[in-house]
């Protein structure tokens, strides 16, 4: 019993020593306005978020190599009809050594891919609402809470080294009797500002019996990409019944570029998108997690934006994501064919030191 309590005793002022607790409050308000003129089928219907994601959680370091964090997200809907809406658990292992990190369970958002590989709504809401069945390829599944993208949380596991290196595997949605099986890998190397990424994105399962068995979405880039610039060269294939309908198959090719300038403390931010489809009519990039807007043949974008931090724990994001299109290659362009999406989020942060 003595050698019990003496280990005991011993193991807690080991923990004491080299061990630190801190309790996180992370709480981020949220209002963002998707506005389009004209073909929503082709991009995307018009939607709105007004909300608050409140999530405290500890961070316990243990020694210099070991990282817990334990703590869960609460999702609260700013309306008269949902109160809670759904919370997200949020535990992470993190080990990092010489530059590396390696994770499992909650894993770090910060992909750096562009709009037209994963949409930016992602890093902001916990759900992002899927409204039009085109968007992904999910018209006779069954979803008891809604019909939704994966979000703010990803669960899976997850590799980076410094900024060079990310390198995930983000676990989705289970096979069961109402939907199949959904997960996504991503790999992004930049070194020096040359850039390569790959997503995977797969809705399958044998699990269950299903109408379709395996839907899958294959995205490539290469190029230039930095904090300034972006001149990147996409191929998309998307399988929409892989094993049965292979003839149903797309592949796709598209140029991205992107210019980022800084005007009065004002992000400005040019974007010119054109896909192969004006070579080759049944060619079509489909990015299934991108941004809808970036399966048309053609988009140019201005996005403006301006931060404004408030101390330490604050910062005020205020957006604008505007765009026009060509829904097909052989319609010609008109005012209606356009977007003027505009944000608020307000992040804080708080930490209090608990064992130092």
């Amino acid at each position: 019993m003595n050698k019990l309590l003496t280990i005991s005793v011993l193991s807690i002022l080991y923990c004491s020593i080299y061990s630190s607790v801190d309790l996180n409050i992370f709480n981020s308000s949220y209002a963002y306005n998707g506005e389009n003129a004209s073909y929503w089928e082709e991009t995307r219907y018009t939607l709105t978020y007004f909300e608050n994601l409140f999530q405290p959680y500890f961070t316990i370091k243990s020694g210099e190599n070991l990282i817990f964090k334990i703590g869960c997200g609460f999702l609260l809907p700013f309306n008269q009809e949902d109160k809670i809406k759904n919370y997200y658990p949020y535990f992470q292992t993190k080990v990092v050594n010489d530059g590396f990190s390696f994770i499992i369970g909650s894993l770090e958002n910060d992909h750096n891919f562009p709009a037209c590989i994963l949409d930016p709504l992602v890093n902001m809401t916990p759900q992002v609402r899927v409204i039009t069945k085109s968007q992904i390829p999910i018209d006779y599944e069954n979803f008891p809470y809604g019909i939704y993208s994966h979000g703010f949380y990803e669960y899976g596991l997850q590799l980076k080294y410094k900024e060079y290196l990310d390198f995930y595997y983000n676990w989705q949605l289970p096979d069961n009797l109402f939907h199949r099986e959904r997960f996504d890998i991503g790999l992004i190397i930049n070194f020096n500002s040359i850039y390569f990424a790959t997503h995977y994105w797969h809705n399958g399962g044998h699990e269950n019996p299903h109408p379709v068995e395996i839907t899958e979405n294959y995205i490539v880039a290469t190029g230039v990409r930095n904090t300034n610039f972006s001149i990147l060269y996409l191929l998309s294939y998307f399988l929409p019944d892989r094993d049965a309908h292979p003839e149903k198959n797309i592949f796709g090719q598209a140029l991205y570029l992107e210019w980022n300038l800084i005007l009065f403390d004002f992000k400005l931010q040019p974007i010119f998108f054109i896909t192969s489809s004006f070579i080759n009519q049944s060619e079509k990039y489909i990015s299934i997690e991108g941004d809808p807007f970036y399966r048309v043949p053609l988009y140019a974008g201005f996005n403006v934006e301006k931060s404004i931090k408030i101390g330490e724990e604050c910062i005020i994001n205020i957006g604008f994501v505007n765009g026009t299109f060509l829904p097909y290659t052989d319609v010609s362009w008109t005012p209606m064919m356009i977007r003027y999406d505009q944000k608020l989020q307000v992040n804080v942060e708080y930490k209090f030191s608990i064992l130092e």
